[in-house]
């Protein structure tokens, strides 16, 4: 995973997506990878209105790369 990659997030369990929707965080879309040191990556969500969110590589699929 580098910079300019394109993600999903990989979701472990439904409550963990239910809950990320409730606090008004990312759940079924794609985020550029803006940013990454070792096991962390800092994703840009356009449809947030540009906010990034923070995420471990491991929760994340690279869709394009």
């Amino acid at each position: 995973m580098k910079v300019g990659d394109l993600v999903k997030i990989k979701w472990v369990t439904f409550a963990s997506m239910r809950r990320a929707r409730s606090q008004g965080r990312p759940v079924d879309e794609l985020g550029l990878v803006i940013e990454e040191h070792r096991g962390a990556v800092k994703v840009v969500f356009p449809s947030k209105g540009r906010k990034t969110f923070a995420f471990v590589k491991k929760n994340l699929e690279v869709i394009s790369g």
